[in-house]
């Protein structure tokens, strides 16, 4: 289960836009230069918690080592988004904390949005579907 970042979501009376890939809240428009700063590739994903179904935002990003720790074959962006679990969705529910989902694994419903980075710069690309 990830932290409910009271100190942070008690202070802004918003829903935040996005979530990174440690379940801290982002108010900001996602960017892949929010994430690591070591990422090479990043990714914005809705996903969807298991129990009440509520879906969420989230970005995560892979450096260079997350991506060749992989066999030759399997070093794509393609490869990472496929293979993505966020794991326990962000803390929700009445009062942060009331969804049995926070416990449970989460579900990727579609990817938003990919991006590769060539040396500083950011470029959004999109990833060619398998087969």
């Amino acid at each position: 289960m990830l932290p409910a970042y009271e100190d942070i979501r008690s202070r802004i009376q918003e829903e935040p836009a996005w979530f990174d890939g440690r379940g801290v809240p982002r108010y900001g428009p996602f960017h892949p230069r929010m994430l690591g700063v070591y990422d090479y590739i990043a990714a914005l994903f809705e996903i969807e918690c298991q129990s009440c179904r509520g879906s969420f935002l989230v970005g995560e990003g892979w450096t260079q080592y997350d991506i060749f720790s992989y066999p030759i074959a399997k070093r794509t962006l393609a490869h990472m988004v496929e293979t993505f679990d966020y794991g326990d969705p962000p803390r929700h529910g009445d009062e942060m904390g009331r969804c049995a989902g926070e416990t449970m694994s989460s579900s990727v419903v579609v990817v938003v949005e990919t991006w590769q980075r060539e040396d500083f710069y950011w470029e959004r690309v999109s990833v060619a579907p398998p087969g």
